[in-house]
């Protein structure tokens, strides 16, 4: 009796599966916490990989300054932020002064002119 019970339940519970359309719209999955994380969309299409953008700081003067003494920069006369970038005036290792457009983020060197 016990057999016969399961054997239908379980015949009942897959005829219920089976009837139920599949629905393949909005394929999600991901991993998501404070800062960051990782995800995988799907709307009818081929599934995309997905990495939100990091949350970068600016680095100080300080870190700008020390940045470029490691390059060999030194007296320092201005340096004045203008968006993402810091507008800097240094006497280069030769003696010449030199203007640097540095980024504000990563402190890579994107501009230099000689002044005098």
């Amino acid at each position: 009796m016990l057999k016969k019970t399961l054997i239908a339940a379980s015949a009942l519970t897959m005829a219920t599966f089976a009837a139920a359309p599949a629905k393949a719209d909005g394929f999600y999955f991901g991993f998501y916490g404070n800062g960051g994380g990782f995800g995988i969309h799907s709307d009818r299409h081929k599934p995309r990989y997905v990495q939100p953008r990091k949350v970068h700081r600016a680095l100080s003067h300080k870190q700008i300054r020390k940045h470029l003494r490691h390059r060999g920069f030194r007296d320092f006369r201005k340096i004045k932020r203008r968006g993402g970038d810091y507008v800097v005036v240094a006497k280069a290792r030769r003696g010449q002064l030199v203007r640097l457009r540095v980024n504000a983020y990563s402190g890579h060197i994107e501009r230099r002119k000689r002044l005098r």
